[in-house]
């Protein structure tokens, strides 16, 4: 053994194979130094994950124990259930540089469900969906901490998301962390508009809205004013150059089928998901009906949104 970064022994990780708990093949222990199943970083430690393949996204399988705390008899206790699927959502640069062989630096995973997927693809909502097979990320699941050599023990099942679904991933991350919810104000306005959304009204099965984008206002007289933005795949609005109006004009029927006492429609626009600023998603709240936070003291309706 020689020493490591960080002053550890470092030792080359190695899980016996043969695991059958996975319906997906055997478990294979691999050493950092296994073939990378994705292209590794030119400038990162030779030692770490990223140098072996391993990146934000990528998906993994071993039995980690997954802990929730619960109070029993007025105490906090533990209640914890083995777990094997996961997805490692570590920053890249950290896993070029810090999660290195026989460290004591911890990685961040998720666990991956697969049980009732969502339908909707949206980067607003609470469950995100990773695969057309129904993989998924849960954001009130907690996510575990792990050393390096976990992760090079691990089955590396799938390689991470590349481009347009890793900034998906990332997006959704960033947005889980600062999720607006809907003030008390609006929410019967809120309510009102996802209960219209879930309808489907006009929908068409080539048609994918991958969310629904609303701002609140109270103008001088008191009124609530509202507006409207469907985000739409810029892929599909390139594949279908009407979808945009098409898009917008069933929008439009929504946000003017509301009643006057609730709020007043002021815009309704439909963009790509290519137009969107960061600073609208900042200040915009999500009507998909799984990702909008609603008080503790009213129930919020259930079920994923979609024209």
């Amino acid at each position: 053994m020689v020493e490591g970064v960080h002053h550890r022994p470092r030792r080359r990780p190695w899980a016996p194979a043969g695991d059958a708990r996975s319906g997906q093949g055997a478990c294979q222990g691999r050493y950092a130094r296994d073939p990378a199943l994705t292209a590794p970083d030119a400038e990162r430690h030779p030692e770490g994950l990223r140098a072996a393949g391993w990146e934000q996204g990528c998906r993994l399988r071993i039995t980690i124990p997954l802990t929730r705390i619960r109070l029993v008899a007025g105490k906090p206790v533990q209640k914890t259930d083995d777990h094997d699927e996961w997805v490692l959502v570590a920053q890249d640069c950290d896993l070029a540089w810090n999660s290195v062989a026989g460290s004591d630096s911890l990685v961040e995973l998720r666990p991956v469900y697969r049980d009732d997927p969502p339908e909707s693809w949206g980067i607003r909502n609470s469950k995100f969906r990773l695969d057309e097979e129904g993989a998924y990320l849960v954001d009130s699941e907690p996510p575990v901490r792990v050393e390096p050599d976990v992760v090079f023990a691990a089955e590396h099942t799938c390689a991470g998301p590349h481009t347009k679904p890793a900034r998906r991933l990332k997006t959704w991350l960033v947005l889980r962390c600062n999720r607006p919810a809907v003030p008390q104000e609006y929410v019967p306005l809120a309510r009102e508009l996802a209960k219209r959304l879930e309808k489907k009204t006009h929908k068409q099965a080539e048609e994918r809205v991958r969310d629904i984008l609303a701002t609140f206002a109270i103008a001088e007289d008191s009124t609530v004013e509202f507006t409207l933005t469907a985000v739409i795949p810029h892929e599909q609005a390139d594949a279908d150059p009407e979808l945009v109006d098409t898009t917008r004009d069933w929008l439009s029927q929504i946000a003017l089928s509301v009643p006057d006492r609730l709020g007043l429609s002021t815009d309704v626009i439909a963009v790509t998901d290519e137009q969107l600023s960061l600073a609208f998603l900042e200040t915009s709240y999500s009507l998909d009906v799984t990702a909008v936070s609603w008080p503790n003291s009213e129930a919020g309706p259930v079920g994923a949104v979609g024209p």
